[in-house]
């Protein structure tokens, strides 16, 4: 792959536009939620609490996925990977509302199409936390990979 293609999972408008959003409001986020935010894999624990107890269903936080709150949670999420395992975010090219970013692992600089690198979706294992029950947890979501 070259890079034309590499930056075109990494650089679209729309994309940088949400990461730029997420990161700018973190601060009012993580103020509203009691501070204290270290990007560890441990405090994955409290954002899942956090989000447990706003949030009874899965139904409830897709109703409330497009709010600054979700959306900081998962970018948040998403950050924690990055900073503790070197994981890179990545969207699809083209700006399809569908494509949700991700996180992966950047391996040999490719994209995720067809690859067997760890990989997880924020906006898949937020909202999951509720149908796969009180035993799954958000820091488990790359178990077996990292």
């Amino acid at each position: 792959m070259d890079l034309s293609e590499e930056n075109a999972w990494t650089s679209g408008s729309l994309w940088q536009e949400w990461l730029a959003r997420q990161k700018a409001g973190f601060e009012g986020w993580s103020q509203e939620t009691g501070g204290g935010w270290d990007f560890s894999m441990a405090s994955l624990d409290r954002l899942e609490d956090l989000i447990r107890s706003r949030y009874s269903s899965i139904r409830e936080i897709e109703a409330a996925e497009q709010t600054p709150f979700v959306q900081a949670a998962y970018w948040y999420f998403g950050e924690v990977f990055c900073r503790c395992h070197g994981l890179v975010r990545q969207q699809r090219p083209g700006g399809d509302s569908d494509d949700k970013p991700f996180v992966i692992d950047p391996g040999d600089g490719g994209t995720a199409e067809d690859d067997e690198r760890a990989a997880t979706s924020p906006d898949v294992e937020i909202p999951a936390l509720f149908p796969r029950g009180e035993d799954n947890h958000l820091r488990d979501a790359l178990a077996g990979w990292l």
